[in-house]
């Protein structure tokens, strides 16, 4: 698995977030947690919608990702800060201590 990079920040045009310097697939064609655009900081809908995104972008199965995303919201997204990065490798060790 290649180590990808996704990146979060919050511009004058609001909260932006990247994997590879490309933006981030919200993914809610597959699971509508919140259409308004990601967030982080606090565990809320718009929280929800980033942590199914990057688990959806990282593991490929959408299963897998609609059933880790409360604890991945709760343990990673909710906690980070206003500019924020996180590795491939930095998802594995989250979901070993939250699974």
């Amino acid at each position: 698995m290649a180590d990808k990079i996704y990146r979060g920040d919050r511009t004058i045009d609001g909260a932006e977030v990247t994997v590879d310097g490309e933006p981030l697939d919200p993914k809610t064609d597959v699971e509508n947690y919140c259409d308004l655009g990601y967030e982080w900081t606090y565990v809320g809908d718009a929280s929800r919608q980033l942590a199914f995104a990057i688990l959806l972008d990282h593991l490929g199965d959408a299963a897998a990702a609609k059933n880790l995303t409360e604890g991945f919201t709760e343990h990673v997204i909710a906690n980070l800060n206003n500019e924020w990065s996180m590795s491939t490798q930095d998802i594995v060790a989250a979901l070993s201590e939250i699974s």
